[in-house]
């Protein structure tokens, strides 16, 4: 399930739609393990101004790493 109402932060967001989004990380993490294989990730997500956040809608980060 791809969450579909706009919430500016992940404080903003439910538990549920948070719970969604978790679930397409793990899914995303799936196919890119299959694929690429790589040695590590970062999961990240900017909240605010202050914290990176440069468009006002939460989004996420899920960044393979290598060696």
């Amino acid at each position: 399930m791809v969450p579909k109402q706009h919430v500016e932060t992940y404080f903003d967001a439910s538990n549920e739609q948070i719970a969604a989004i978790h679930d397409l990380i793990k899914q995303g993490k799936q196919l890119i393990d299959e694929q690429f294989a790589p040695d590590g990730y970062n999961i990240g997500v900017n909240v605010g101004e202050y914290g990176g956040q440069t468009i006002s809608h939460l989004h996420f980060h899920l960044i393979p790493r290598y060696k």
